[in-house]
């Protein structure tokens, strides 16, 4: 934690939100960069791990870091997770930041949304592209700047997954032999 946020020029007494993910346009980069602009905090900051060109002139609190071999280093740096997706099926980065132990804050249209307790892990946003309720979440985070680790009551195990998948996996060979009938 300590050395990652002194390579990004991040204070103990920062408050750091994370950003990870390419494809920022339906990751909803955009909105989180607005929600910070809202956001007169001289002591909060946002890193932005991933791929893509740096959208608008760039804002001193924000640093956009590229991407990670190490990830798990940014997570540990961090105090927030940030990801108001448009659409995504169910983001990976929200379980490794849960793993983490970090809050998150998402999207109703992301279906990592299902294992996130409001107030407890983190905050799912209805719509979002609501600038106000996003900065309301970041700004409830920020008031308990020591809720991590955050608890985690479903199963995010790797035998649950390969279970699930095994179970899914004749259901998926019956409906394709059904629609090649």
């Amino acid at each position: 934690r300590e050395a990652t946020r002194k390579l990004w020029g991040v204070d103990p007494h920062e408050f750091l939100l994370l950003f990870v993910g390419s494809g920022w346009e339906r990751k909803g980069l955009r909105c989180v960069l607005s929600a910070v602009g809202r956001l007169n905090d001289a002591n909060l900051k946002l890193a932005v791990v991933g791929k893509g060109k740096p959208p608008g002139s760039g804002s001193p609190r924000v640093q956009f870091v590229g991407a990670m071999r190490d990830v798990e280093n940014a997570y540990a740096a961090a105090d927030l997770f940030v990801f108001p997706t448009i659409y995504e099926p169910s983001a990976n980065v929200c379980f490794e930041a849960l793993a983490a132990g970090l809050p998150v804050v998402t999207s109703a249209c992301n279906g990592a949304a299902e294992v996130i307790e409001t107030g407890v892990n983190g905050t799912v946003l209805a719509d979002p592209s609501d600038i106000d309720a996003l900065v309301a979440a970041i700004k409830f985070w920020r008031e308990l700047p020591h809720a991590r680790p955050v608890p985690v009551k479903a199963d995010l195990s790797l035998e649950r997954n390969v279970r699930e998948t095994l179970e899914t996996l004749p259901l998926a060979a019956q409906e394709r032999a059904a629609e090649q009938s």
